[in-house]
C-alpha cells in the first residue's frame, strides 16, 4: 500500500487523571482575543457563524442529553435535563480548561442580556485534567462537562453559545451552540413531499405546522417568529414567513413555496468500529503506523445511494472509551462530472462537527483521476458527505446521488420577543419527520 504523508502528531501516553466537574471560578473573566479559526466562514454552512474550532488538537466533540448520545443540544428550562459535552485533546500536556456562556438572538447576534439575567451561579466553570487514554499511537485526553450543575443554572430561554478555552492562556479551543426552551405551547407538524420540476428530479420537502398558543402571550401576531431547521444544521435555519393568525388559539406557519428543503439530501456512512482490523469498507489498512492508516474504497457519485427507506440520517456516534483508538482515514471521491482541479470540494461530517475546514479540502489526484483527502477519526460510526464551496457559499447537494433515501429530520423553533426585556424567548422546539 502506498504510504500517505501526514503532519506529525507529537503525542505520548500521559499519567492517569480524572475530570472534575462542576468546579467554578468566582471572579469575572475577560477572555483573550481568539486566534484565527480553523473553521471557514462560508454562507449557507451547516453551522452558525459563531460555532468554530480554533485548535487542531480538538477532536470527537459530541453532545449527550440526559445520557443519550447524538441528542439535540436542547435543554428544557426549569427541568432536570442535563447536557454533557464530550471531546478529546490530542496532545502531551495536561491542562485545566474553562467554560463560559453567552446568550444570543435567533440570528446569532449577541443579545443585550447581562450574565446575571440569563444565568445564576459562577460565570466561568472549570474542567480539570482530562482522562488519559489507554490507547497509544496517538494517546489523548478525554474531557467531559455537564450542565446545569450545582454551580450553574439558566434563568431564561433562547440561543446560547458555549466556549471552551485554555485555563492558563485564555486562548479559545472551540465553541458550540445549544438551546434552552420553555417548552410551552404545542407544535403539530407534517411534511409535504413533492418532486421538483427541474432536470435533476430532486425531492422537495415542505414542512407545515400549527402552534397551539399558551395563554399568557402578549400580542402574538407581532412578537412571534418561527424557524425550520433540517437535520440539526442550525446554521441553515430558515424563517417561516407564511403565517396565519386567523384562528384564535393557534398559528399556522410554513415556508414560502419557493423555499422548499431538499428532501433527499444524501449522507454516506462509515462504520469504524476497529481501526486495526480489515473491514468490508476498507481497501487497505496499515495498523502498525502511528496513527494507523486506513484507505477506503472509492465513493462514486451515482452508485452510493442508500436503498433503505429507514437509512440513518446525519447522526454520528463516537466511541468514547479510554481504549478507543484514532486512525487517519483516506477518502477517494469520483464525481459524475469532470471538475476543474481548482474546484473547492470539502469533506465534512460528524468527525468535523460538520464544519468546513481547510484540512479537509479534497485535492485532485490526476494519476488516480480521483479527488483525495483524509481525516483523523476516533473509532465509532460516522455520517459524512462531500460538498462544494463556490464564491464563498456552500452547495451541500451538488455532489449527492439523485435517488438517496436517507431519512430527513426537521425541527420547528418558536420564538417570542419579550416586550419588556427586548430579547427572544425560545418557547418550543419540535422535531418531526
Amino acid at each position: 500500500m502506498k504510504r500517505f504523508r501526514i503532519t506529525p502528531l507529537f503525542l505520548v501516553c500521559l499519567f492517569v487523571g480524572s475530570c472534575t466537574l462542576g468546579d467554578s471560578l468566582r471572579q469575572p473573566h475577560t477572555p483573550l482575543p481568539a486566534p484565527e479559526p480553523l473553521t471557514l466562514r462560508v454562507d449557507h454552512a451547516f453551522y452558525p457563524r459563531v460555532e468554530k474550532t480554533f485548535s487542531d488538537r480538538v477532536y470527537s466533540v459530541e453532545w449527550f442529553r440526559n445520557g443519550k448520545p447524538g441528542a439535540l443540544p436542547v435543554l428544557r428550562l426549569k427541568s432536570n435535563d442535563v447536557l454533557e459535552l464530550k471531546f478529546d485533546l490530542l496532545e502531551f500536556e495536561s491542562r485545566d480548561l474553562r467554560v463560559r456562556f453567552e446568550h444570543y438572538e435567533p440570528d446569532w447576534t449577541l443579545s443585550n442580556q447581562p450574565e446575571t439575567f440569563f444565568m445564576e451561579g459562577y460565570p466561568v466553570q472549570l474542567i480539570r485534567v482530562g482522562q488519559v487514554s489507554r490507547a497509544l499511537r496517538p494517546s489523548y485526553r478525554s474531557y467531559s462537562f455537564r450542565f446545569p450543575n450545582p454551580d450553574l443554572k439558566f434563568r431564561i430561554s433562547g440561543n446560547y453559545l458555549l466556549t471552551v478555552e485554555d485555563g492558563d492562556t485564555g486562548l479559545v479551543l472551540f465553541t458550540k451552540v445549544f438551546f434552552v426552551t420553555e417548552n410551552v405551547g404545542e407544535v403539530i407538524s407534517s411534511v409535504e413531499k413533492r418532486m421538483s420540476r427541474d432536470d435533476r428530479l430532486r425531492r422537495r420537502d415542505y414542512p407545515v405546522s400549527r402552534y397551539l398558543l399558551p395563554e399568557d402571550l402578549e400580542n402574538p401576531q407581532f412578537n412571534l417568529k418561527f424557524f425550520y431547521v433540517q437535520n440539526g444544521f442550525w446554521g441553515q435555519a430558515a424563517e417561516a414567513e407564511e403565517l396565519d393568525f386567523s384562528m384564535e388559539e393557534e398559528v399556522q406557519f410554513e415556508m414560502r413555496q419557493e423555499q422548499p428543503f431538499v428532501g433527499d439530501m444524501e449522507f454516506l456512512r462509515l462504520p469504524l468500529s476497529d481501526v486495526t482490523i480489515q473491514s468490508a469498507v476498507f481497501a487497505e489498512v496499515e495498523p502498525a503506523d502511528e496513527p494507523p492508516k486506513i484507505a477506503l474504497f472509492d465513493d462514486v457519485q451515482g452508485f452510493s445511494a442508500s436503498l433503505s427507506q429507514n437509512s440513518p440520517s446525519r447522526m454520528s456516534k463516537v466511541r468514547h472509551h479510554p481504549d478507543s483508538r484514532y486512525a487517519e482515514v483516506f477518502f477517494r471521491f469520483d464525481p459524475e462530472a469532470e471538475l476543474p482541479p481548482d474546484t473547492n470540494i470539502f469533506l465534512t461530517g460528524g468527525f468535523s462537527n460538520w464544519q468546513i475546514q481547510e484540512r479537509y479540502r479534497m485535492e485532485y489526484d490526476a494519476g488516480r483521476d480521483r479527488w483525495v483527502g483524509s481525516a483523523v477519526m476516533k473509532e465509532g460510526e460516522y455520517a459524512y458527505k462531500y460538498v462544494l464551496v463556490e464564491n464563498g457559499r456552500m452547495n451541500d447537494t451538488a455532489l449527492d446521488d439523485l435517488f438517496s433515501r436517507t431519512q430527513q429530520e426537521y425541527h420547528a423553533l418558536v420564538y417570542f420577543r419579550d416586550p419588556d426585556r427586548f430579547y427572544h424567548r425560545l418557547l418550543q422546539v419540535h422535531s418531526f419527520r
